[in-house]
């Protein structure tokens, strides 16, 4: 049976899609992948023993631009041609992409597996200029309606957690449906207790608070953070990051002196292997979310993943699936605001460290990939005999 997925992305480096893809191969599946194409990027390579032709292009994320049109036929035109059984579409850019291309190929299985909660995460309010932000808003309503009319056409939902799964099952009632949680493969931790201490260095004295990943904390709740981490005399923070907003945040951190001796900068390693090696030298991680926006406050976190990998407590904004997990190991303590209210979690992390520190470790092969594979493989299988 030949699988053939729709990628966002260049798959450069796509951790959930790399687990998927290996798990099906393992299990006997062709996995071929279409994805964007990228300059940097030979157009056509096999990875993992998997087929990776990048031609698709950005315009497929703008459905309201002049070219989409043009552009999404042209693609239909190109893929069509292509053998395959079963369209695995990641996320919701191209699930009309997929759709369209079922629907000439009707024996096809369509699945969409959703990263995201698209209705909840209103993605334009981060453009720059009101204008901007209007524009944006309109392609993502667009984007809303074109989810809502083209899910009725898959054959299996997958997504990363329940109350995503809740929300888009009501979309199709007919559509096998599963949760395939982004957990991560079972690793050997090889500690690097000393790295951040040498890199930066800090004094071994000294807690280190470290944030991995994406950064959603406004300029406000940046500033209310920073003025936590400068109460503390033995407080350190990390940011672990490479996204455009670092740049704003070390403008901050350059213009005091005192903010300039207590926190610094990494980029982000997208080697699991060697993040979580690296992650494992501090004391504490930090998971700010913007609960605000429901596909926050309803997702699944790789951050908590990566922290409890590491064998670190972690403080966070209290997100359901954080909650849920929370709620057996207890190795998080949560905080709504930047204020009194850190000041007092970060107090009971610190002085009942050991205890959640241990909670983190009995945690950490709790939640492992090898778990989700075998759900992803049976649902997959059960398609096809469908």
């Amino acid at each position: 049976n030949k699988i053939l997925m729709l990628l966002d992305n260049p798959y450069i480096s796509d951790v959930r899609v790399e687990k998927e893809t290996n798990s099906l191969k393992n299990a006997g599946f062709n996995v071929s992948i279409i994805a964007y194409k990228d300059i940097k990027q030979k157009k056509k390579e096999i990875k993992n023993g998997c087929e990776i032709l990048r031609i698709l292009d950005k315009n497929l994320e703008n459905p309201l631009s002049k070219t989409y049109n043009f552009k999404l036929n042209f693609f239909i035109n190109k893929i069509i041609k292509l053998e395959f059984d079963i369209i695995y579409c990641h996320d919701f850019y191209l699930l009309k992409l997929a759709s369209k291309l079922k629907k000439l190929k009707p024996n096809t299985k369509l699945i969409y597996d959703s990263h995201e909660y698209l209705k909840g995460w209103p993605f334009f309010l981060d453009n720059k200029g009101l204008i901007n932000k209007i524009k944006g808003y309109f392609v993502w309503k667009k984007l809303i309606q074109n989810e809502k009319k083209y899910i009725k056409n898959v054959d299996l939902i997958i997504t990363i957690t329940d109350s995503i799964l809740q929300k888009l099952g009501k979309l199709n009632k007919s559509a096998n449906k599963v949760v395939i949680g982004n957990y991560p493969e079972k690793i050997k931790l090889i500690k690097s207790e000393k790295y951040f201490h040498e890199k930066f260095n800090i004094s071994y004295g000294n807690k280190i608070i470290v944030h991995s990943g994406s950064i959603y904390h406004s300029k406000k709740e940046l500033l209310q953070l920073f003025d936590e981490i400068k109460k503390h005399n033995e407080l350190v923070l990390i940011f672990l990051c490479n996204r455009p907003y670092i740049s704003e945040i070390k403008k901050i951190v350059n213009s005091d002196l005192q903010l300039n001796r207590k926190i610094f900068f990494h980029d982000y390693i997208n080697n699991k292997n060697k993040l979580i090696s690296i992650l494992s030298s501090a004391d504490i991680g930090l998971m700010h979310l913007r609960l605000t926006w429901t596909a926050h406050k309803i997702g699944f976190s790789n951050k908590l993943m990566e922290y409890i990998q590491a064998e670190i407590p972690i403080i966070a904004t209290p997100q359901e699936f954080t909650k849920t997990i929370n709620n057996k190991y207890n190795c998080c303590v949560f905080y709504k605001k930047h204020n009194n209210e850190f000041n007092k979690s970060l107090s009971k992390i610190i002085t009942n460290y050991e205890y959640y520190k241990t909670n983190s470790l009995n945690a950490s092969d709790q939640f492992l990939w090898e778990y989700e594979s075998d759900k992803l493989i049976y649902n997959v299988k059960k398609l096809i005999v469908k």
